[in-house]
């Protein structure tokens, strides 16, 4: 039986159908507390918005995860006009968005734009400054190019550790939790063929243990009804999915899958 789960995996790499390469790494639009008091809710909410915005039409998902855009506004310069009917506030500010590891505060790249807007109030120019966020930008769209880049080299840098993590679950039985590790690194590092590799032989060896057919681990999913074609797709469709009840379950307790990632994770 060991060597047909070996024939069945070899069938499967020979098959090609481990996902290519490429795939944008999701980021969530994030603010810290001290942004937040800075603008109050309401504009940090629009704020928000704006950032995930610029991340979703950079064809990613704003998605709780280890990388986050967070924007910080510093006011560079203010002055009241009077236009002989009322007082205007100038305000010019530097906009800046940075990609970060919520972890470890590393920052992958940043990027800053200057704004200048006239309100007739203080809390009316943050609005408007907010509000002359251009999501479109070319020079966000490059921070986030560049970002994706430098985000696959820390992964990539990374990987032997989280290698030894993922076996070290699998050898203990915690298949689910090997699962999710999996199923937060971005598909377009270098290794991914390795991840996709042990997702499939994790969730074999998962779904093995679950049905206690008596099977050996990495045996072949036959007895799970995959075929040979689709036990790529479906192995990381569960990681994915168990990823995302962990994030929900966490949540439901006040905790984060960030903050699980965090102490799991050499």
């Amino acid at each position: 039986m060991k060597n047909t789960g070996r024939i069945f995996l070899a069938v499967v790499l020979a098959c090609g159908i481990f996902t290519a390469r490429g795939q944008a790494i999701d980021m969530a639009s994030y603010l810290d507390e001290a942004t937040i008091k800075q603008l109050g809710e309401a504009n940090a909410t629009a704020l928000k918005n704006k950032v995930s915005r610029i991340i979703t039409r950079n064809g990613m998902t704003d998605a709780a995860g280890l990388f986050v855009v967070t924007p910080t506004l510093s006011i560079t310069d203010e002055d009241t006009v009077d236009t002989g009917m009322t007082s205007m506030r100038v305000v010019e500010a530097d906009l800046t968005l940075a990609v970060k590891n919520i972890r470890d505060g590393i920052v992958f790249g940043s990027q800053t734009v200057s704004l200048r807007v006239q309100a007739n109030s203080d809390q009316a120019a943050l609005r408007s400054l907010i509000d002359k966020v251009n999501v479109n930008d070319v020079r966000f769209a490059k921070l986030i190019k560049d970002a994706q880049g430098s985000i696959a080299g820390y992964y990539a840098r990374r990987m032997p550790a989280i290698i030894t993590k993922v076996n070290s679950l699998a050898d203990r039985g915690e298949w689910e939790d090997a699962m999710v590790v999996l199923a937060v690194i971005p598909e377009n590092v270098a290794e991914y063929e390795t991840v996709a590799r042990m997702q499939v032989d994790i969730y074999n060896r998962m779904m093995d243990g679950r049905q206690n057919t008596g099977s050996q681990p990495g045996e072949s999913g036959a007895e799970s009804g995959v075929i040979p074609g689709d036990i790529a797709a479906t192995a990381r469709a569960e990681a994915k999915k168990l990823k995302d009840k962990r994030a929900e379950d966490l949540l439901n307790t006040g905790s984060s899958l960030d903050q699980w990632i965090m102490e799991l994770l050499p």
